[in-house]
This record gives C-alpha cells, sequence and structure tokens, in this order.
C-alpha cells in the first residue's frame, strides 16, 4: 500500500486589513483655505446704530424755465390759428394758461366769446402778419395785426375785420401757453 504523505500546513486566515491611506495633500501654496474669522461672541453682538443725519436735506428747486424761442412762439400761434379756423374750442382752451385774460376777463370769458363766434359761423380764418417781438427772461409779447374773415352759419358772404393783436406768453406747468390776448379793431 501506498502511503501518502501528508505535510502539515498551518490554517489559513484571513488577510490583514490594508494600512490607513494617507490624508489628502493640502492644496499648493496658491490657493488658501477659506477661514472664517467670525467667533460665537461676534456673531452674537447686536448690529451697530446707524447714524442719524441731523439736518433733512432739502430738495433743490426746479430749475427755472428755459427762454421762449422765436420759433417756439410761432409754433404756438400756429396751433392757435389751426384751432380758430377748426372753430375747436377745446383745441384753442388748452393754448391758455389757467390765469390767462383777454380783453374781459379771464378764461371764462376767452372760452365764452370763442364759443360765441364759432356757434355763430361756419367757416373762419385768420391771418396773422408779425409786427413785433419782445422777450424778457421766460416770458415773451408777440405784437401783430390781424384779418379775421368769418363766413356766418346760414350765410354765403364772407365778412372781414382787421385790426391788432397781442399775445402774452409764458410758461406753465412746461408747456408754452397764452397768458393773454388783447385785440382792437380798425
Amino acid at each position: 500500500a501506498t502511503v501518502a504523505a501528508t505535510t502539515s500546513r498551518p490554517a489559513a486566515t484571513a488577510p490583514a486589513p490594508p494600512p490607513p491611506t494617507p490624508a489628502p495633500a493640502p492644496p499648493s501654496s496658491s490657493r488658501r483655505p477659506v477661514q472664517s474669522t467670525t467667533t460665537l461672541a461676534e456673531a452674537s453682538s447686536p448690529a451697530p446704530a446707524t447714524p442719524v443725519d441731523p439736518a433733512p436735506v432739502e430738495a433743490a428747486p426746479p430749475p427755472a424755465p428755459p427762454p421762449i424761442t422765436e420759433s417756439a412762439a410761432q409754433f404756438l400761434l400756429d396751433q392757435f390759428t389751426t384751432a380758430y379756423a377748426r372753430g375747436d374750442l377745446p383745441g384753442l382752451m388748452r393754448l391758455f394758461a389757467s390765469d390767462a385774460t383777454n380783453n374781459r376777463g379771464g378764461r371764462d370769458a376767452i372760452a365764452y366769446d370763442y364759443q360765441e363766434l364759432f356757434d355763430q359761423t361756419r367757416k373762419r380764418q385768420l391771418l396773422l402778419q408779425r409786427q413785433g417781438w419782445l422777450q424778457s427772461g421766460n416770458t415773451a409779447t408777440v405784437l401783430a395785426s390781424f384779418e379775421a374773415r368769418v363766413t356766418p352759419a346760414g350765410g354765403l358772404i364772407s365778412r372781414s375785420s382787421r385790426g391788432n393783436i397781442r399775445f402774452d406768453l409764458g410758461w406753465e406747468n412746461g408747456s408754452l401757453r397764452i397768458r393773454g390776448v388783447r385785440h382792437d379793431e380798425e
């Protein structure tokens, strides 16, 4: 018989755990870790008081309106003659300042006079021939001669009147307005 030789081997054991992994290397010297500088005592402190302004700041006054130019005055008078020709009382009255006056009174008198004219005529034309221009600061006066041609309602023959007219102009709420209108017929 054959005898098998046996050799003795030590019993199998579990492998040893690997050595711990070293901590990662710190970042390069060009990058620094962020450090918190707030301590618990600082975080619980009240915020510093806001200083109080001892005197209130006053608003600057609005800028003065610009001087009235001849072209701006002419544009306003062109609007006036256009509204007159159309019989457009609301459009005409928008051109007048809130304190405007004419030969007979204030805005109510101006509106009444033009409404009466528009109601009694079917066609109107106002020709202005400027005679003079006076400007002082942010007001101006236009002196002109006029010819008004009107055709009565229901009529065919136009009537005409001539005379002199004066427009006093000024600024109101940023817009150029007629502050006064005076006329006399020849």
